[in-house]
């Protein structure tokens, strides 16, 4: 979270900047899972197998390695993409993400400054007398 608050302090508070400053801190998480699993299935047998029945590394490493290297990397990018989500929501609320003007910034602003949980009828506000 560090490096994608000095990367948007940087470069400015633009809703890019904040896509390319969480890429940058997000990646290297993606590609050692990737990495890992791709050293486990190079050693695999059926990598073996294939590399005795004469199958090229370009062969191998797509139709082999690949497809079983992805289930972790998805599952890996699901839990970073919120973890992206939680960490924009803290660079905006630090002042350094995105502008009110953009659509994830405008939602407090479209409420005319008032809070939804405080309007009668609302879950939180039902049973209360404030």
């Amino acid at each position: 979270m560090l490096l994608a608050i000095a990367i948007v302090a940087s470069l400015g508070p633009r809703i890019s900047n904040v896509v390319v400053s969480l890429t940058i801190a997000y990646t290297p998480q993606l590609a050692r899972v990737l990495r890992s699993q791709v050293l486990v299935l190079r050693e695999a047998t059926f990598t073996e197998a294939a590399k005795s029945e004469g199958a090229s590394e370009w062969l191998i490493a797509f139709r082999h390695v690949l497809p079983n290297a992805l289930s972790p990397v998805i599952v890996q990018g699901s839990f970073t993409f919120a973890y992206a989500v939680l960490t924009e929501a803290a660079l905006s609320f630090l002042g350094v993400g995105a502008p009110p003007t953009s659509p994830r910034g405008a939602m407090n602003s479209t409420m005319g400054g008032r809070s939804w949980c405080r309007r009668p009828g609302s879950p939180s506000s039902l049973g209360s007398r404030s």
